[in-house]
């Protein structure tokens, strides 16, 4: 699959089961998601096709931080993946709910994004708004629309990186949602 099964040697361990597997068992189950009461199989196949369109549009930008604001969604799973594969340190961010204060809660996230300073940030063209609406500085961060996201015209390979890397990054919220 990314490179005729193969291993990548130095690449990091964990990304490497992931990769081997996509590339060993694509037509066994990865996992099962479940939304709203209904399931939905996800092979390894159709995660390694979905980490593509990931990378593909992460392509071209500066190894970085990028920021996931995903509300349930199967493309949680092949962001964070193909994030890695693409070289770059993968983020999952809380979205806003209706319990929120929506200018306070964006404005902590401003905070936040002003010492990250992501490369790129994947979301819904909702949550984009939402951001817009507040006047949310994204620090020329690329957005990733995951609903408009496509498949690349030819395989991008994974991108090598050391086990001493930056894996992800994870922020610890608590009840504030920072």
């Amino acid at each position: 699959m990314h490179n005729g099964g193969d291993s990548l040697e130095g690449n990091c361990g964990f990304i490497q089961r992931i990769i081997d597997n996509m590339d060993k068992e694509p037509d066994d189950l990865y996992c099962i998601f479940m939304n709203n009461g209904v399931e939905e199989r996800i092979t390894w196949g159709e995660l390694y096709s979905d980490c593509q369109k990931i990378m593909r549009s992460l392509g071209g930008l500066d190894d970085g931080v990028v920021l996931i604001f995903l509300r349930h969604d199967k493309m949680l799973f092949s962001s964070f993946f193909g994030a890695m594969m693409s070289g770059n340190i993968p983020s999952f961010m809380p979205c806003s709910s209706s319990k929120q204060d929506a200018l306070l809660y964006w404005g902590s996230h401003q905070d936040l994004m002003s010492h990250i300073r992501p490369s790129a940030i994947i979301s819904t063209a909702e949550v984009f708004q939402e951001m817009r609406d507040v006047n949310l500085d994204l620090f020329g961060a690329r957005e990733v629309r995951i609903d408009e996201i496509e498949s690349p015209d030819k395989f991008i390979p994974v991108k090598q990186r050391s086990e001493d890397d930056i894996g992800l990054l994870q922020h610890s919220s608590g009840t504030t949602g920072l």
